[in-house]
């Protein structure tokens, strides 16, 4: 991923104000299963539906390796998948090798470098 045009998308970004008939929409198939999800769908409410339909819960793979897959990630990402708070999850990723961040839209985002 090319970070200096990631940034540069983040601040080039207008925002628009939607109604509140225009939350996003997610569709998921779970075991087959159509499952419908209107407005913003967090880490939670998809470990909820999983564990509904019988689908065990599997724990979070390494820092450096959601970091290594998903990044660049937001500080509240990892806070929400690992179940830490700030302070916490900056601590860890500022502990992790050859991982950097930078700062866009008011948060900061982490990658490896």
């Amino acid at each position: 991923m090319d970070r200096e045009r990631f940034e540069d998308d983040l601040d080039e970004v207008e925002l628009e104000s939607g109604e509140r008939d225009e939350l996003p929409f997610t569709f998921m198939e779970i075991q087959g299963k159509p499952v419908p999800k209107n407005g913003r769908v967090r880490y939670t409410d998809f470990k909820t539906q999983f564990t509904f339909q019988g689908i065990d819960e599997q724990s979070p793979q390494d820092l450096q390796g959601f970091v290594e897959e998903h990044g660049p990630v937001a500080t509240p990402e990892v806070m929400e998948v690992y179940g830490i708070q700030r302070q916490e999850a900056v601590q860890r990723l500022q502990d992790l090798d050859s991982v950097s961040s930078f700062k866009a839209g008011g948060e900061r985002f982490w990658y490896l470098e």
